[in-house]
């Protein structure tokens, strides 16, 4: 089957591009899915999507979770509707177990006090099984003091940042290597020449060149499954349980905020910056004397027009965007007693942050953490009737889990003064 052109950069872009690829896949498996049981005379049934909404929460009976999420819709596919649910836990670093199968879109499940859970979820009929949904985790703390909820806001998945100019054409890995779904073994190395008056000449000087530097790796992406990593450096502090749920529940409405003691609001490398939904569900939060952790590389972009998200971050979050780094610079990030470099270029271990937020204090906040190159805000907290503490890094992108569990216990404890 012939789909894309490698001569039409366009086609290219796509080919890339994760999403792209899922329903291009969808719509041949749906397409010989029909024709075969056309051609035999039977019926058949498309595997279902993949579940969102997302959530755990604190059950009801003593050191239990309550898991719920929503069936996905496929409105071009009527037989493709769920018919049950997998869940499926992993306890501490392990693997996932073989699953435990509900018929309804929730699920209570008993833990050990002190250890980290795992679940991720799957659609089933009898067409198969969807593919999972992100992974959240929880804990419950054996003396606990609070119970910290974790947001997972950060789903973007996407593939590399093009130049497409008069002149210059091609994939800028160097400078934005995109998110990948889970890993990718698609680059051979970085572009060198972008050069359009030099097609189909193979060697240095013609355009497409590039190197091999990444032949053979797996180059890490998204993996949907941070929450498992501030829960851990949580988990490390011995105070607070926790739970976690996507973002997709804060705009629904279906998770309330005020129900917990602190708030952490992940977007890692996410680009679809603050929705006006969850800033209305944050400023609630606030107002009422909530602890907010925020972390994500592009909350600051300096390019936004949005004058109510402006006026959110400074007069809620308490800080000024001031844009982003250049590509591939301030690597390096210094605060709160501890030094470590983010990741900013494509590598096999985590996804790379090749740009990320320099953040200046507003309305009495401080800075926290700086890029050790010129001293620029990469962090801010705030205290006066409610805390916050912004970082422009993903807070998982710091290297080492000594320095998260550090920086983790520091956050939590400015919460607690």
């Amino acid at each position: 089957m012939e789909l894309l052109s490698h001569q039409n950069f366009n086609d290219l872009k796509l080919g890339h591009e994760p999403a792209f690829k899922f329903t291009v896949a969808r719509s041949v498996y749906k397409s010989v899915l029909k024709y075969l049981a056309d051609m035999h005379g039977t019926s058949y049934t498309v595997q279902p999507l993949p579940v969102t909404h997302f959530a755990i929460s604190e059950g009801k009976k003593k050191n239990t979770f309550d898991l719920r999420w929503i069936p996905t819709e496929d409105v071009l596919e009527p037989t493709a509707e769920a018919q049950g649910y997998i869940v499926y836990t992993r306890v501490g670093r392990g693997g996932f177990d073989n699953g435990t199968y509900t018929r309804k879109p929730e699920l209570t499940v008993e833990v050990e006090p002190g250890l980290v859970y795992s679940f991720r979820v799957t659609a089933v009929n009898r067409g198969g099984e969807s593919f999972p949904s992100e992974t959240l985790s929880a804990c419950k703390a054996k003396r606990s003091k609070g119970t910290v909820l974790i947001v997972n806001a950060f789903d973007r998945v996407s593939g590399p940042g093009s130049i497409n100019s008069p002149l210059m054409q091609g994939f800028d890995l160097l400078n934005d290597p995109g998110i990948p779904d889970g890993q990718t073994p698609a680059y051979c190395g970085y572009q060198q020449n972008f050069d359009r008056s030099r097609p189909g000449i193979e060697d240095e000087t013609g355009l497409g060149y590039s190197g091999n530097e990444l032949e053979g790796k797996l180059i890490a992406g998204n993996t949907f499954d941070y929450p498992f990593i501030h829960g851990k450096a949580i988990q490390a502090t011995g105070r607070y349980s926790f739970v976690s749920c996507s973002d997709e529940t804060i705009k629904s409405g279906s998770t309330d905020l005020t129900a917990y003691n602190v708030v952490d609001f992940l977007y890692g490398a996410d680009r679809k910056g603050i929705s006006p939904e969850i800033r209305e569900a944050l400023t609630r939060y606030c107002n009422q004397g909530g602890n907010l952790l925020i972390s994500g590389a592009y909350l600051s972009d300096g390019k936004s027009k949005d004058a109510e998200g402006k006026a959110f971050c400074q007069n809620v979050l308490k800080y000024a965007d001031q844009g982003l780094t250049a590509p591939l610079s301030c690597e390096e990030v210094s605060g709160l007693n501890v030094r470590f470099r983010l990741p900013r270029r494509a590598n096999e271990t985590t996804y790379a942050v090749p740009q990320s937020g320099y953040l200046y204090p507003t309305g009495g906040s401080f800075s926290t953490f700086v890029y050790t190159s010129g001293n620029y805000g990469a962090g801010i907290a705030y205290r006066g009737n409610y805390r916050t503490f912004v970082l422009g890094f993903p807070f998982e992108s710091i290297p080492e889990e000594g320095e998260r569990n550090h920086v983790m216990k520091a956050i939590l404890g400015f919460f607690e003064k």
